[in-house]
């Protein structure tokens, strides 16, 4: 009889036990918590190097398959265990077979898998890029700017990159993309198909310190160039806006700076420029905020449009100033008044930033859809790969920013794009949207 007690009380322990570990892990998947990262759990230390490189990619690659998982907050919401360690497994096994870049492009693929746009493998230092800047407009993948002996190539097309149709590439490319919608992988294939390392590991091109695009001009006509990286400063840059002789828009004017504002006087408006969500040396956002608001108050009914457009995050309490200043003036709560604009490379924090504005202070967004997605994994640590220079990025949390649906972006209310015209012009259609009459 009191063993049948004994064990009756053990039994309902363990399913006491249970449902508040499922409870405690649900809370830290919506937010509600701080994840186990937060209360001690830390990767395991790593081993001591073995004596030969595929020794060393092995340790590597199979102390991934442990440690991920195990840090992640939720690492198979999307990919299965078996699956996942499955494909741990099949690259340890190759690694003899394989080169380094080859091996490099099967880490970044791994991580990739788990569906979680930030959580990602970083490839090793030293992968050197092309000196040119890349990216997809409406109307193709375009080079915005190059160092001086590829200027040849700014605004025009890229249509191959060696024997491959840019088409093929980004597919091949996009498996490596730790991603939660397309827009996320719009823009940082353009990163990726600029290392020819990566292109190399991807068995695209025959060498990975060269590479031959393919471009088509503004005319029509196709030219190659053979373009070879660089590891260190490319130098200054021609850009399409020099190239053509037009002024950058007011968006490619300032994007190092964390904040900065213009007096839009003829359009009755004040434009801010939000690309950091943390304060800047030497002026704290909210005196930034202070700047702002004494400009707009000047002005009837002034609008003011904040650009979020190149945001990746940071901390989202930051604009906790602008939230306060436009709370105490209900005006702004008004269509025609507060306009954000946003793009594929707001994220995280600046997503969050967008949304409080949109659903709590009826802020028109504009541009293109998010790369971040709404209810979002996030709180990132650090994990780095032994003997082999690699580090991952992976999430604690997860934030649910819409309790509602999951969607997969955050929809601009009004839709904008661009195309090579509108750079070649110096235009900005999302600005141009929010300041129509």
């Amino acid at each position: 009889m009191r063993v049948q007690k004994i064990r009756s009380i053990l039994a309902w322990t363990v399913v006491v036990l249970l449902v508040i570990s499922g409870a405690y892990y649900g809370l830290v998947k919506v937010g509600f918590l701080p994840a186990p990262g937060f209360m001690g759990k830390q990767p395991a230390s790593m081993p001591a190097p073995a004596e030969t490189r595929d020794g060393r990619w092995q340790q590597a690659i199979e102390y991934l398959g442990s440690q991920l998982p195990y840090l992640h907050v939720d690492p198979y919401f999307k990919i299965g265990e078996a699956e996942f360690q499955q494909s741990v497994a099949r690259l340890a096994e190759n690694v003899p077979d394989l080169n380094d870049e080859q091996l490099t492009v099967g880490v970044m693929k791994i991580v990739a898998s788990l569906g979680d746009g930030h959580t990602r493998a970083y490839s090793r230092p030293g992968l050197a890029r092309l000196p040119l800047e890349m990216r997809w407009l409406s109307d193709g993948l375009v080079v915005t700017a190059a160092s001086s002996e590829y200027a040849q190539a700014v605004g025009a097309k890229v249509v191959r990159v060696g024997a491959h149709p840019v088409g093929e590439v980004y597919d091949a490319v996009e498996p490596l993309i730790a991603a939660d919608n397309e827009m996320q992988v719009l823009n940082d294939t353009a990163v990726y198909m600029g290392m020819p390392a990566i292109l190399y590991g991807l068995d695209l091109i025959p060498q990975k310190d060269r590479v031959t695009f393919s471009f088509e001009a503004q005319d029509g006509s196709q030219f190659d160039l053979e373009l070879l990286p660089v590891s260190g400063d490319p130098g200054s840059f021609t850009s399409v806006y020099e190239k053509a002789g037009v002024q950058p828009p007011l968006y490619e004017q300032d994007r190092r700076s964390y904040y900065w504002f213009r007096d839009l006087s003829e359009s009755n408006a004040v434009y801010v420029q939000y690309n950091v969500c943390d304060n800047q040396k030497g002026k704290t956002f909210r005196s930034f905020v202070d700047e702002v608001f004494a400009l707009v108050d000047r002005g009837q009914e002034a609008r003011l449009v904040l650009d979020l457009r190149f945001n990746g995050g940071g901390n989202e309490n930051v604009i906790k100033p602008l939230i306060e200043a436009l709370k105490s003036r209900p005006a702004f709560a008004r269509p025609g008044r507060l306009f954000v604009i946003i793009g594929r490379a707001t994220y995280s924090s600046a997503l969050q930033n967008a949304i409080t504005l949109n659903r709590e202070h009826h802020a028109t967004l504009i541009g293109e859809p998010t790369g971040g997605k709404p209810n979002h994994y996030g709180e990132v640590r650090q994990l780095d790969l032994p003997n082999v220079g690699m580090r991952v990025q992976y999430s604690t949390r997860y934030w649910l920013n819409y309790p509602e649906g999951d969607p997969l972006t955050l929809e601009p209310d009004v839709t904008t794009t661009i195309a090579t015209a509108d750079l070649l012009a110096g235009r900005d259609p999302a600005l141009e949207a929010a300041l129509q009459p």
